[in-house]
């Protein structure tokens, strides 16, 4: 593994190809964080997209305890390579219904 400091961000770079799920694994089990957010490469989010999904973390947190596993997710907007954007929600346009998500399927 190579490590990088660029400004605050640590750039991290596996000797093996582990694909994205075991990307995110090998991160996540070397994160001494107590909260990770994830996105990809060519993701352009909402300024306050962090801090929404946070201020959402401490609610459920408060609810149920720092105990209990707690994954947030959240709708995009998705967008062509030139920044159009193509649909308002993918989950309507996927045909998603989030209040039938469980955490094995997602």
């Amino acid at each position: 593994m190579q490590r990088n400091i660029l400004g605050s961000s640590l750039l991290e770079r596996n000797p093996d190809q582990l694909g994205p799920r075991g990307n995110f694994a090998t991160l996540m089990g070397r994160s001494p964080a107590s909260y990770i957010a994830f996105c990809d490469q060519d993701d352009i989010s909402r300024p306050d997209k962090l801090a929404c999904c946070m201020t959402r973390m401490l609610e459920m947190e408060s609810q149920h305890g720092r105990a209990t596993p707690i994954l947030i997710y959240s709708d995009m907007k998705p967008g062509s390579s030139d920044g159009t954007i193509l649909a308002e929600a993918y989950w309507k346009r996927a045909g998603v219904r989030p209040e039938g998500a469980s955490f094995r399927n997602l």
